[in-house]
């Protein structure tokens, strides 16, 4: 019975890593591209933010050091949405 819960639970967590509209690997995101990235990952898909909200992520972007970290090297999804 634990095989096919643990062979469904690893299946979910491999379509929803892929599914990031084809980010895998390490890419350079700036500015409004990682923007853009840092809202899809760190929304959940169902919750409309107001623009002026949204934009309110950018400064921690900077603060953290992940605006630099993502367009002057490459980062990863997952470094992504450790920062969220």
């Amino acid at each position: 019975m634990k095989t096919p819960v643990l062979f469904v639970v690893v299946v979910a967590v491999l379509i929803v890593t892929d599914s990031a509209e084809g980010f895998k690997g390490k890419k350079k995101l700036c500015s409004d591209e990682l923007h853009k990235m840092f809202v899809e990952i760190c929304q959940p898909p169902t919750e409309k933010v107001p623009e002026r909200d949204a934009n309110s992520f950018l400064k921690p972007l900077q603060r953290r050091g992940l605006e630099e970290e993502c367009c002057q090297e490459t980062c990863s999804y997952h470094e992504i949405w450790e920062n969220c």
